[in-house]
């Protein structure tokens, strides 16, 4: 029968091994004992939360000024025509002569913001009764150099303009029978021009023209016939840029 003594080294023996194989199996070999408890993980260090960026300031841009299209540089332009020819006391022909219709054609060239130079060519037909043929007719043809002065250069779409310009003119009666006069002229007037795009204007114009003709002999140069004609014109046109 084992000793008192020899019975409490068993049970002290046995109670060490029942509490060794109780402990937690370590997850990782280390160089030391150490045990992890179930309930408490182990704690990982504090990170700093992260820094939220800074929220975006947004700056009103100024607006930005509508792009003009490019002016054009060359035009070509059509248009219909209404003449008065003003009565002059001195000039029995001016007071013969009844108002108009006819048709304008000029070519232009912008040169800059404010100066367009036209090449216009127009002609009106008026009856021209008389004493002596109640159904004569005249034909009242100019072609003239005008320079058209842009009064709002920074205007793109509607472009009102001063027009003047120096010519010549020619006054044709009847059918041939009479001797057309011809002399110099001066245009002075004003307008406005509506551009629909790029390439295509509308415009209206009035203007007046003062011209002073005469028939001249071919050889002598003797004036047979002389008159002034003063003329009030107002048209319409529409006009291709190029």
């Amino acid at each position: 029968m084992p000793s008192p003594l020899t019975v409490s080294r068993r049970l002290a023996l046995a109670a060490l091994i029942t509490t060794a194989l109780a402990l937690p199996v370590a997850a990782h070999p280390a160089p030391f004992p150490h045990s992890h408890d179930p309930q408490h993980p182990p704690t990982r260090p504090m990170q700093p939360p992260p820094r939220s960026a800074p929220a975006p300031v947004y700056v009103e841009a100024p607006a930005e000024a509508p792009r003009p299209w490019r002016r054009p540089i060359f035009y070509l332009g059509l248009g219909g025509i209404g003449s008065a020819v003003t009565c002059d006391p001195d000039s029995s022909l001016s007071c013969a002569m009844d108002g108009g219709a006819g048709l304008e054609l000029f070519l232009g060239w912008r040169v800059g913001g404010v100066l367009g130079i036209d090449l216009d060519w127009t002609t009106s037909f008026h009856d021209a009764p008389n004493s002596f043929d109640p159904g004569m007719r005249a034909a009242l043809t100019t072609v003239a150099a005008n320079f058209r002065f842009f009064l709002v250069p920074s205007s793109y779409r509607i472009e009102p303009y001063a027009l003047f310009g120096i010519g010549g003119t020619a006054l044709s009666r009847g059918n041939g029978e009479l001797p057309t006069l011809t002399g110099a002229s001066i245009d002075a007037g004003a307008g406005i021009d509506i551009n629909l795009s790029r390439r295509l204007t509308l415009g209206i114009k009035g203007s007046w023209r003062g011209a002073w003709l005469a028939d001249r002999e071919t050889f002598a140069f003797d004036i047979i016939e002389k008159t002034f004609l003063s003329t009030l014109t107002a048209g319409a046109h529409v006009r291709v840029n190029f």
